[in-house]
């Protein structure tokens, strides 16, 4: 059995054959139609030597889960990203400190804590944190952070609880307790109180030290 009745396509047949010869035309786009069916050697060979001065977001999606971290990065700054959404699909193959430095370099992350979320788990806890709270000082818009709490750390999700306003605290404070430390919640509990907000007091009493109040 030839090559061409193995692949059963004779475009994937002459690309293959390329790869394998070590062409030096070869393009990114024809070793991600391919990718399947290459040694990980092969691959990062392949991309080497393809010739492609900027590379296209759904050929890097294809090649990602074949490639190093280090190379996706270098090829990801090659790419045009003009949105924090365009990075999810590549964010389980890059490690956190890439991926917060991708995030950092884009000229504005406000609106963007829906798309925070889809990135969370691929990001380090300091790093998300610090995302959270720049999006949220900008913003003051706390309806995604329940979402975002469990990968976030104690003080950070501290910082913002106090900023919030009652009616975020009615709303969305209860969804964050589990993940706050006891003593600032107590402390927020005894300002609500004395503030006479007792809707949110109430839902935050499982998780507050009723003594220090």
């Amino acid at each position: 059995m030839n090559v061409e009745e193995l692949l059963g396509s004779e475009r994937e047949t002459a690309i293959v054959s390329k790869i394998i010869d070590q062409s030096d035309d070869i393009r990114l786009e024809e070793v991600a139609e391919v990718v399947e069916l290459m040694k990980p050697s092969q691959v990062e060979e392949a991309v080497e030597k393809a010739s492609d001065e900027e590379y296209q977001l759904e050929t890097l999606i294809a090649l990602a889960p074949h490639l190093n971290s280090k190379r996706l990065a270098q090829m990801i700054d090659k790419t045009k990203i003009k949105d924090l959404s365009q990075l999810i699909p590549l964010a389980p193959f890059l490690e956190s400190s890439q991926l917060a430095s991708m995030i950092n370099r884009q000229q504005s992350i406000t609106g963007s804590f829906e798309k925070l979320i889809a990135l969370a788990p691929f990001l380090d806890e300091s790093d998300l944190s610090n995302f959270a709270e720049r999006i949220f000082n900008s913003e003051k818009d706390s309806q995604y952070m329940n979402a975002l709490a469990p990968f976030m750390s104690e003080a950070s999700l501290g910082k913002i609880a106090r900023l919030m306003n009652t009616e975020q605290k009615e709303r969305y404070l209860v969804g964050l307790a589990p993940f706050m430390e006891t003593k600032v919640l107590t402390e927020i509990a005894r300002d609500l109180m004395k503030s006479g907000k007792l809707k949110a007091l109430k839902q935050l009493i499982p998780f507050i030290d009723e003594d220090a109040i």
